[in-house]
């Protein structure tokens, strides 16, 4: 344990736990190996090596190209603004084809979703 190698000793005072099932300092240094054991691995398993990135600032709308066909509301400066998105919920509720799909998709209300007032 002192060279740092936990799992190893776990292994090792499991041995000496099982041979000798009444020594109460194995039986501790063992309960103690394993507390650690279980918290490097916990350490381990919240880690995060890299930043973590929002979608929203992997998204690149200005190389994103939209259909001649279509008719709804702009970005105004590349801002998604609360007017913005009732003009696009009014959009959406008033036609019957979204994003080139041959059917009616029902879009949930993304300011509600977002937690904003709409």
């Amino acid at each position: 344990m002192a060279l740092g190698k936990f799992k190893a000793a776990l292994r090792d005072y499991e041995t000496v736990v099982k041979v000798r099932p009444n020594d109460k300092d194995a039986k501790l240094k063992y309960q103690e190996c394993n507390k650690i054991v279980k918290q490097k691995a916990f350490e381990r398993a919240i880690a995060s090596d890299e930043q973590k990135r929002s979608v929203v600032d992997s998204l690149d709308i200005e190389s994103m190209t939209i259909e001649d066909e279509y008719s709804g509301p702009k970005l105004e400066d590349g801002k998604v603004t609360l007017a913005f998105m009732k003009d696009l919920m009014q959009w959406y509720k008033g036609t019957s084809c979204a994003g080139g799909w041959g059917g009616h998709l029902e879009v949930p209300p993304p300011l509600q979703i977002l937690g904003g007032d709409v």
